[in-house]
């Protein structure tokens, strides 16, 4: 839809359609439950949705696959380079040294967590600029196409709400 629209013209368009580099990359892995029982007992992430914060990183470990596996997502955000390219691939594997190696220093559970994450994954995280329009024709962008943003905070959780309460209430400017 921008495409189409600076190619009509609106050559101030074409900077919208390139995704942002936040300047937080997320580290991203799973665990096997069995993993997370040793001498100390079991984890205990293992039955509860768990958050880490700290300055400028923050990690969330969740239980998925009814129970049998960890999802952890590790977040290390260099603010001042937001807006700047990102040099590499969106996704790729990454040692786990590396992860480590960003949470030198915190909690022994945080430690023993990412201790335990066999194939950590290395995912950039982008957003767009605002888009100007988010209709053109029959065309209507919503959700993330339409204003995709950083997974913090539960914003775009809360937009998904909105987008979808705006539609059942067929609210006059849904239906221009």
């Amino acid at each position: 839809m921008l495409e189409e629209s600076a190619n009509r013209g609106g050559a101030d368009l074409r900077d919208l359609i390139e995704p942002v580099w936040t300047g937080t990359v997320a580290y991203r892995g799973l665990i096997s439950v069995g993993r997370l029982v040793g001498a100390n007992g079991e984890h205990r992430t293992i039955g509860t949705p768990m958050m880490y914060c700290g300055k400028g990183k923050a990690g969330l470990s969740h239980p998925c696959a009814t129970g049998s596996v960890v999802n952890v997502v590790a977040f290390v955000s260099q603010l001042e380079k937001e807006g700047t390219p990102y040099g590499g691939p969106w996704v790729e594997d990454c040692s786990k040294q590396e992860l480590l190696d960003c949470y030198a220093g915190w909690e022994p559970e945080v430690a023993e967590l990412l201790e335990q994450i066999q194939e950590p994954t290395r995912w950039a995280i982008h957003h767009l600029r605002p888009l100007p329009m988010c209709v053109a024709g029959k065309v209507v962008l919503l959700g993330d196409a339409a204003h995709a943003m950083s997974p913090h905070q539960g914003a775009g959780a809360g937009q998904a709400i909105e987008v979808q309460a705006t539609i059942e209430r067929g609210s006059i400017s849904t239906h221009r």
